[in-house]
């Protein structure tokens, strides 16, 4: 008879060795199943989005399927595991945690100044909404070419968890496997100054044009009321 996803005690689940860089995250976790310890080792390539999960050398969906567990279910959780790893949840001081899921029909949009300075090095600056709540900015961040999203990646799963099933390691654009629309755009700037300032402002530079505006318009009323 054939033992479903209810017979794993995921609490018996941990991590017991991991490595993470900029083009790699390997984990290698415990899991307990019918009293006997295995291994399953996770490997995903931030470049390319490939991954591999096995299971004491074993691919883990043929040992799923094989076994008769529930290989979503089971890899849903690895994931979310890996995930919490590289970009631990926020709690708040009394506990509960705050990040909210991306999901289905969410936006994302990132916009990226770079400038090159006189020794050829490439810095960049990043903006990121979600939904056009604003996220922030990363201030000037050393990197060419598309670093830009992997700081924006950095600055979104900082404030969000990832949708279920997907690895947060993953290039950001591939969010859109999982319904979520990115929209990135990047410009060349000539200037260091350029790269520190964007079209579109964030939260504190709205609420400063605000305020901006409603003195500037409290200074055109009392000079029209004291004509």
């Amino acid at each position: 008879m054939k033992k479903n996803i209810k017979d794993i005690d995921y609490s018996n689940i941990k991590i017991i060795e991991k490595f993470i860089d900029i083009n790699e995250v390997s984990v290698y976790m415990e899991i307990v199943i019918n009293k006997s310890k295995l291994t399953i080792e996770g490997h995903y390539h931030t470049g390319d989005g490939y991954e591999s999960l096995t299971i004491d050398g074993e691919d883990l969906a043929y040992f799923c399927e094989e076994n008769g567990y529930d290989y979503d279910k089971l890899k849903d959780f690895i994931v979310d595991t890996v995930n919490d790893e590289i970009y631990p949840p926020k709690k708040h001081e009394k506990g509960g945690e705050i990040k909210p899921r991306l999901k289905k029909g969410d936006i994302v949009e990132i916009s990226a100044n770079k400038w090159r300075d006189v020794n050829g090095n490439t810095y960049h600056n990043v903006q990121v909404y979600v939904n056009d709540n604003y996220i922030g900015e990363s201030g000037m961040t050393y990197g060419y070419g598309d670093h830009y999203e992997q700081t924006a990646r950095e600055m979104i799963f900082d404030k969000y968890k990832a949708p279920y099933s997907y690895n947060a390691s993953n290039p950001i654009y591939m969010l859109k496997n999982k319904g979520v629309k990115v929209v990135s755009n990047s410009y060349q700037v000539n200037r260091k100054r350029d790269m520190l300032s964007f079209a579109k402002g964030g939260e504190v530079k709205k609420k400063g044009t605000e305020m901006i505006m409603g003195g500037l318009a409290g200074v055109l009323l009392g000079i029209f009321l004291n004509k």
